[in-house]
């Protein structure tokens, strides 16, 4: 739902055989405001057949949309909600 706020972990993995710079880690999503978006500005290195995370944490932008889950006619009509 609109501004409910959760965590997304991202696995970077170098699958090469040299290390590799990563200069920083953001994530970008028009429906989603990052709220800890600086935390990882910082330059790092991923070793060859190692991996980082990197955890965001975000709150949906997304306008709350209706849903309709139309059921047989035998039981209730149908349900709507918003998502």
């Amino acid at each position: 739902m609109r501004e409910d706020t959760g965590i997304i972990t991202l696995t970077v993995t170098n699958t090469g055989d040299n290390s590799v710079t990563i200069k920083e880690a953001d994530l970008y999503a028009k429906e989603l405001t990052i709220l800890n978006y600086q935390a990882y500005a910082a330059s790092g290195t991923i070793g060859p057949g190692n991996s980082m995370d990197y955890t965001f944490t975000i709150q949906a932008n997304a306008p709350e949309i209706p849903w309709i889950i139309p059921l047989p006619s035998r039981q209730m009509p149908r349900m709507v909600s918003t998502v």
